[in-house]
């Protein structure tokens, strides 16, 4: 809209001005291509000049999210509690940390590929609690929190407990 008002300002005054000083005539039909080109070049200067800010905005957050994952995976490769990001709607693995193969005995690739699967090594008389705290959390996301022990059972067969405390992150629209 803007650039739209800027046009027709530019093209009114500047006619004025042109038969003003040229009058009509050679002089006045060449002031008139110098001034078209002139906008030509003055558009073509404001829009590189937008396109290149929004290029080196887009590059500077680039970075920041790269420096943000390298600092998680950092984190993550050092604490020994297993923590993870996920989305529910798609449910989706966005992160898991390295101490997830420790405890849970599996490749942290397994739980990216099928969500679901920490919930399908808890041990079967377990599954109903936290099932039923991870809803709890879900419904009221704002106002619970999830605290729940229960058992996992590793691929070889051992068993080993877990405390699992979580609580939901959702933006503006409680997603």
């Amino acid at each position: 809209m803007l650039y739209l008002v800027a046009a027709a300002v530019w093209i009114l005054v500047s006619d004025r001005v042109v038969e003003m000083v040229f009058g009509v005539g050679h002089a006045a039909a060449l002031a008139q291509s110098v001034k078209g080109l002139a906008w030509i070049a003055a558009t073509a200067l404001v829009m590189f000049l937008l396109i290149r800010a929004g290029e080196r905005s887009q590059r500077e957050a680039g970075r920041r999210a790269s420096e943000s994952a390298s600092l998680l995976r950092l984190m993550g490769g050092h604490v020994q509690d297993v923590f993870w990001i996920v989305q529910t709607d798609p449910e989706r693995t966005l992160y898991v940390s390295p101490a997830f193969e420790w405890l849970w005995g599996r490749r942290v690739e397994e739980i990216y590929r099928n969500p679901r699967l920490w919930v399908e090594c808890i041990v079967e008389e377990d599954q109903g609690a936290v099932l039923k705290s991870l809803a709890a959390m879900m419904g009221d996301p704002a106002n619970c929190r999830m605290d729940v022990e229960y058992r996992v059972r590793r691929p070889d067969g051992s068993i080993t407990w877990v405390r699992d405390r979580g609580y939901p992150v959702v933006d503006d629209e409680g997603r």
